[in-house]
């Protein structure tokens, strides 16, 4: 009987570290500067970093080199535009047909919604 409490107890712990934290992402800029966000970080063309400014948002690099974020999951058409669910944290992907779905709607990923935040300050 000890041993199956082990067992549930390893089990919970590790559920908890694969889905319990939140997905905030680092990453260095091409300067070797450190820049953290509430989501993915993606660099730019340049190097520049911008991550998503939701907790678990995707940030996105464009054919273009520029970086664009969004509220949850993001995916690419094959023409390059790029579409992020609605729902913070909420899923996306392409049909069987190539056609964006979302949870909620999709909306396209907008550069506003990245934010470039050096490593070690507070967020607003």
């Amino acid at each position: 009987m000890g041993w199956l409490l082990r067992v549930e107890s390893i089990t919970i712990v590790g559920l908890t570290l694969v889905f319990g934290f939140a997905n905030a992402d680092c990453m260095m800029n091409r300067n070797g500067e450190a820049f953290c966000g509430k989501g993915q970080c993606e660099r730019d063309q340049n190097g520049t970093v911008f991550c998503s400014a939701f907790r678990n948002g995707s940030a996105v690099r464009t054919i273009h080199g520029k970086v664009l974020c969004g509220k949850g999951d993001c995916i690419k058409t094959l023409t390059g535009k790029v579409y992020c669910s609605t729902v913070p944290e909420g899923g996306a992907l392409k049909d069987i047909h190539g056609v964006p779905r979302c949870e909620g709607q999709c909306e396209p990923a907008l550069q506003e919604y990245c934010e470039a935040r050096p490593a070690g300050t507070v967020p607003k």
